[in-house]
């Protein structure tokens, strides 16, 4: 069985209502497409996000972000009662430039709506809104919402709140940076400690997080007065955390993952329709034929512990 918890989607019918709403969308390919992928590469089941929310200007209102991540949601919702064999899907959240309490008050809403009316696997969470940063203490409501219901949270990279001092797109070093300055930022500012039931998936192998994790570490020891709000040892940190493969599913990526004793949280994603497979055969991800013994528990066995419907089948644990 294979599983992927990182797709992204724009059903057409969401496209049009976000586009006439003036979503700014990135991704541009639609469940049928992702299904044939699907097909084609043996992949049982996908944990979808609708749309790249997020995407709108700062300058965008809190009623236009409601409205697009309420249609996000449903769209989502849909997916999943049409085919909850091959599809699971994680919500999106309202949050907007520097949250105010009536800003939260939505994201808040949109949690329960979520997840308990519309009945999604989870919810996503990017790295910063605008530069609030998860880890941030403004965002504790929403993350208290979330605590409280034991949700599965994926946390996604967003462009980080400054020009990028490079001429190339984000996308190549700046949201792996970015989700690794989000993992950082929740570690050290206790957010692992307070919310300790929520499920949280980080994208593309956590950055650069389990790479420079000892330097990570360091912090404890050369500035420990940054190190006070947490309890254990940062090390530990990255167990109480899961790793999605997606654009990482390479032997270098994987030897640091199994260099930190993280294979027993690592997670099979492609980052659909990014990630690249390959020309021929019928491996999506050759690379990971390195993972030996371990590869039947990243490609599904792990997920059980974010998304556990789509493992209830024959042989899944």
């Amino acid at each position: 069985m294979r599983l992927d918890l990182h797709a992204h989607v724009e059903p057409p019918a969401f496209r049009r209502q976000a586009e006439g709403l003036g979503a700014d969308l990135r991704f541009g390919q639609g469940p049928g497409e992702l299904l044939a992928a699907m097909d084609r590469w043996s992949i049982d089941a996908s944990v979808v996000s609708v749309g790249s929310f997020g995407s709108l200007p700062a300058s965008a209102g809190r009623g236009l972000l409601a409205k697009l991540a309420r249609a996000a949601n449903e769209k989502a919702a849909e997916l999943v009662r049409e085919r909850p064999d091959r599809f699971g899907a994680v919500g999106v959240l309202p949050l907007p430039p520097s949250p105010g309490r009536a800003d939260l008050d939505l994201a808040v809403e949109e949690v329960g709506y979520a997840l308990d009316d519309l009945g999604l696997d989870g919810i996503m969470l990017r790295s910063n809104s605008h530069g609030s940063y998860l880890g941030d203490a403004s965002l504790d409501p929403v993350l208290a919402a979330l605590g409280a219901r034991g949700a599965y949270v994926f946390v996604h990279p967003a462009d980080p709140p400054v020009p990028s001092p490079l001429p190339y797109p984000v996308w190549l070093v700046e949201l792996p940076f970015d989700t690794t300055r989000a993992f950082v930022n929740m570690l050290y500012s206790g957010t692992f400690d307070r919310f300790p039931a929520i499920r949280f998936q980080f994208a593309h192998l956590g950055g650069t997080a389990t790479f420079l994790a000892h330097r990570i570490r360091s912090l404890v020891h050369r500035a420990p007065e940054w190190a006070a709000g947490i309890t254990a040892d940062p090390l530990e940190y990255l167990t109480r955390v899961w790793y999605d493969t997606a654009l990482s599913n390479h032997r270098p990526a994987i030897a640091a993952v199994r260099a930190a004793g993280l294979l027993g949280r690592a997670v099979y994603g492609t980052d659909f329709p990014w990630g690249q497979f390959p020309g021929a055969g019928d491996d999506p991800a050759p690379d990971l034929a390195c993972l030996g013994a371990h590869r039947e528990a990243v490609d599904a066995i792990n997920a059980a512990a974010l998304v556990p419907r789509l493992t209830r089948k024959p042989g899944i644990r």
